[in-house]
Order: C-alpha cells, then sequence, then structure tokens
C-alpha cells in the first residue's frame, strides 16, 4: 500500500522542477506554431467562404431555372428525356449516368484489397501442403 507522503506534490522537489518547466514552455514565443495555426485556421476559413459561395451561387441558378414557365419542378424529377433544345429537361438521365460513372470508378477500389489479401493466403496454404521429410 502506497501512503499520500510517498506521492509527489506540487510542494516537493520534483513537483516544482515540473511546474517550472510547464512555465517555462508557456512563456517561450513559439513564431513558427503560431504561423502555422494562423495558416490553418485561414484554410478553413477560406474553404468555408468558397462552399458557402458555390451554395448560394447553384441556389441562385436554380431559383432562375425553376422561375422560367418551361420548367416545373415536378416534370424535372419525374420525366426520363433531358434535351434543353426541346426544352424537355428530366433529370433522371443525369442521375443514372452520375451513379454508373461512380460504380464503375468504386469496382476497381473494392476489388483490389480482396485480391491482394488472397495472395499471402496461397503462398501460406502452398507452404503448408509441400511435405515434409523426417530425417531418423
Amino acid at each position: 500500500m502506497v501512503s499520500t507522503t510517498e506521492l509527489p506534490t506540487p510542494l516537493t522537489e520534483s513537483g516544482l522542477a515540473d511546474a517550472f518547466r510547464v512555465s517555462e514552455l508557456n512563456r517561450r514565443p513559439r513564431v513558427r506554431e503560431t504561423l502555422i495555426e494562423g495558416l490553418l485556421f485561414l484554410c478553413g476559413f477560406l474553404s468555408i467562404i468558397v462552399t458557402t459561395g458555390i451554395v448560394v451561387v447553384l441556389g441562385q441558378e436554380a431559383l432562375l431555372f425553376f422561375s422560367n414557365p418551361e420548367v416545373s419542378a415536378i416534370e424535372f424529377f419525374t420525366t426520363f428525356k433531358w434535351s434543353p433544345n426541346n426544352h424537355q429537361f428530366g433529370v433522371w438521365p443525369l442521375v443514372t449516368a452520375t451513379l454508373t460513372t461512380s460504380m464503375i470508378a468504386v469496382r476497381p477500389s473494392t476489388v483490389t484489397p480482396i485480391s491482394t489479401s488472397s495472395e499471402p493466403t496461397a503462398a501460406h496454404l502452398g507452404e503448408d501442403g509441400v511435405p515434409k521429410r523426417v530425417t531418423p
């Protein structure tokens, strides 16, 4: 059992030395760290501003598009033909094309780990399948 007098406290010599080191680090100016923190804050703030700008511009363009009397939101989401020259604005061909290209892009990333993970297993099974000769 450990008594409380054996534990270091801030009043003991080692406790004072630790407290001095911490306060010493807090007092030293860290110019590079401050610059890096400022740069990271600037990058984060800039990304928020850019994302907000994209959403605002897309919202304005969507309002302009749907305020056109030739386009209705119901026809936009329910028809299957995209032909702007003929004033037919069905979104489903764009959605299916996006999903198709996404699935094609995802397929190699899901197949590759499966095929590479089977190679060590095959090598291991090949080593175990070799009959071992026991010498007397």
